[in-house]
């Protein structure tokens, strides 16, 4: 096996069949209001647009839509990476939680399952007591 194949498969983690389909549709969203808000900026029409996209509902194709004209095209990955850090955030709080409770963990096991990034959010005192 080469390099460059091990390191692809050390980058794929088995996940679950249904875990598939919601990353699939994640990354449906995320690129459908990428698309729909460049095409909008372009000057396209919404219907124009909405023929890229048979299958969506039209409520909330409108939503799209409405949300671009509200505050036009935005950084689609940022807000994504934005949801998804609160996300992991809040799976981290349950995690320590259960681990204090348990007192079978010590200080260090905890500090050492934060992220450096997220160190400050999760022990911050006026956040999240420890």
């Amino acid at each position: 096996m080469e390099a460059s194949e091990r390191k692809l498969l050390q980058n794929k983690i088995p996940l679950p069949e249904h875990l598939h389909w919601k990353l699939a549709t994640i990354v449906e969203v995320q690129e459908s209001w990428r698309v729909i808000h460049n095409l909008l900026s372009r000057g396209h029409q919404p219907e124009t647009i909405k023929a890229l996209y048979p299958t969506i509902d039209d409520d909330y194709f409108k939503l799209i839509t409405d949300y671009f004209k509200q505050y036009g095209a935005i950084d689609v990955e940022t807000v994504f990476n934005s949801i998804l850090t609160d996300y992991r955030k809040n799976e981290l709080r349950i995690i320590l939680e259960r681990m204090i409770s348990i007192n079978d963990f010590t200080f260090e096991d905890i500090n050492s399952i934060i992220p450096d990034k997220f160190q400050k959010d999760l022990l911050s005192p006026d956040k999240w007591l420890l």
